[in-house]
């Protein structure tokens, strides 16, 4: 009797334990649901609404077909230099340092010297540069008077050092002039000791003594004036005695007078 109670009790343990083991896992398992329901629960809201509001759109983030172009040049045009270096001052030139060292043209020295004469304003002796033409040998001599004729002139023609250009005027034949270099431009011939087309001051009359410089209208009177009572000239310092002509004069005149 009272084994078979024993066995009877035994057995009842034995069958509560399955029973208390499934409930266990049974609540394990339904409280690891309740945490996963949770946590994705609140994934799902952080990802939807961070701030708690309602739905925001995404920010529209512009393709890199949409951004702006730069500005290209023009064709053959130069890239500046300014915005690369940024050397440039205030006044947009650039660095004196940036730029290449072109060596100056370096002018000629040689000069010539040129005797203007005949209807120009000014008549005289003018050094030109080399290679001036004998329309800038006119210019320097103030330019053609009122009564000039250039249509026999050559005034492209270059005139060389030691020349004598005569403009005629109205009325006189080209063909009187010495012969020369070129219409108008008499050259001292070769070897001789000096310029061709010289004045003679005893025979010229007050039209040409007024091509040489400095003499005007009223000492080319006295000129004429003194040769007339006293005869002829025999050489330079005989116009020393003319009335308006000094030693400064008589050095100028040298030259460019003949007695002959």
């Amino acid at each position: 009797m009272g084994r078979h109670h024993w066995e009877q009790n035994q057995g009842q343990f034995d069958g509560e334990e399955p029973v208390g083991r499934f409930r266990l896992l049974l609540g394990r398992g339904a409280l690891i649901c309740v945490v996963l329901a949770v946590l994705a629960w609140l994934s799902t809201s952080l990802l939807l609404s961070p701030r708690g509001g309602g739905l925001e759109p995404l920010a529209e983030v512009p393709l890199a077909g949409t951004l702006p172009l730069l500005p290209q040049a023009p064709p053959g045009a130069v890239p500046s230099t300014r915005a690369s270096t940024g050397q440039a001052g205030a006044s947009g030139a650039l660095d004196p340092s940036l730029r290449e060292d072109v060596p100056a043209p370096t002018p000629s020295t040689d000069l010539l010297v040129i005797h203007v004469a005949g209807a120009v304003r000014d008549p005289g002796i003018y050094k030109l540069p080399s290679g001036a033409r004998a329309y800038e040998a006119i210019e320097a001599a103030g330019g053609l008077d009122k009564d000039a004729d250039a249509s026999s002139l050559n005034l492209a023609a270059l005139v060389q050092d030691a020349t004598r250009l005569y403009v005629p005027r109205k009325g006189e034949q080209p063909g009187l002039q010495p012969p020369g270099t070129g219409p108008g431009i008499s050259q001292a011939p070769p070897g001789s000791g000096e310029p061709d087309a010289k004045i003679n001051v005893n025979t010229a009359d007050a039209a040409a003594l007024q091509e040489l410089p400095g003499i005007g209208p009223a000492l080319a009177a006295n000129i004429i004036d003194f040769r007339s009572a006293n005869g002829p000239f025999s050489s330079v310092a005989d116009l020393d005695a003319v009335s308006g002509i000094g030693p400064v004069m008589l050095k100028r005149l040298e030259p460019l007078v003949g007695f002959r």
